[in-house]
C-alpha cells in the first residue's frame, strides 16, 4: 500500500515539475514591455497583448482606451482556447510612486471581464483613474494567465 502511495506521490511531483517548467518557458518576458509588439505603448505577456490609445490627462483624470490580442500559443498545458482580463486587473502608478484603482462614473462606465479567444482581438475599453501627475505614469496590468504572477508595467509616456 505504501508503495502504491509513495509512487502516486512521485507521479504528482513529476506532473508539477513539468508544469512549472513549461509555466516558466517565457518567464524572462514577464513584467516587462520589451516583448514583441506595436504600436506602443502595449506589452504582451505570454502572448496575451494589451494595446493602449487615446491617452488623456486633464482634470485630475488620466483616461485611455485598452485593447486585447490573443496571441497564445495552444498545446501543453493550456486547459482554455481564451484569456481574460477586467478592470480588476489594472491600476496606475504615478511619478510618485502610489498605485491607484481604475475610476468609474457616468462619463467612463465599468466593463464586466473580456474573454478573448485564441487569435482573435477585443473591442476598445475605456480605462480612468484619478491621478494628478503628467509625466512618469505607469499602467499596471496583472492578468490571469495561469499559476504564475504576470504583473507587467507599462510605461505611458
Amino acid at each position: 500500500m505504501w508503495l502504491v502511495a509513495l509512487v502516486a506521490l512521485a507521479a504528482l511531483g513529476l506532473v508539477v515539475a513539468v508544469a512549472a517548467a513549461r509555466s516558466m518557458e517565457n518567464k524572462s518576458q514577464v513584467g516587462t514591455t520589451t516583448e514583441t509588439c506595436a504600436p506602443r505603448p502595449c506589452a504582451a505577456p505570454s502572448g496575451f497583448e494589451i494595446y493602449i490609445t487615446d491617452i488623456a490627462v486633464a482634470g485630475g483624470s488620466v483616461t485611455m482606451a485598452v485593447r486585447f490580442t490573443n496571441h497564445t500559443q495552444g498545446g501543453g498545458f493550456a486547459a482554455v482556447s481564451y484569456r481574460h482580463t477586467s478592470p480588476a486587473d489594472f491600476s496606475l502608478r504615478g511619478s510618485e510612486g502610489k498605485a491607484s484603482a481604475p475610476a468609474f462614473s457616468a462619463n467612463c462606465p465599468n466593463w464586466p471581464e473580456v474573454t478573448v479567444e485564441r487569435g482573435a482581438t477585443s473591442d476598445a475599453y475605456r480605462l480612468c483613474f484619478a491621478a494628478n501627475a503628467t509625466s512618469g505614469l505607469v499602467l499596471i496590468w496583472d492578468p490571469d494567465l495561469g499559476i504564475f504572477p504576470h504583473r507587467t508595467e507599462i510605461a505611458l509616456d
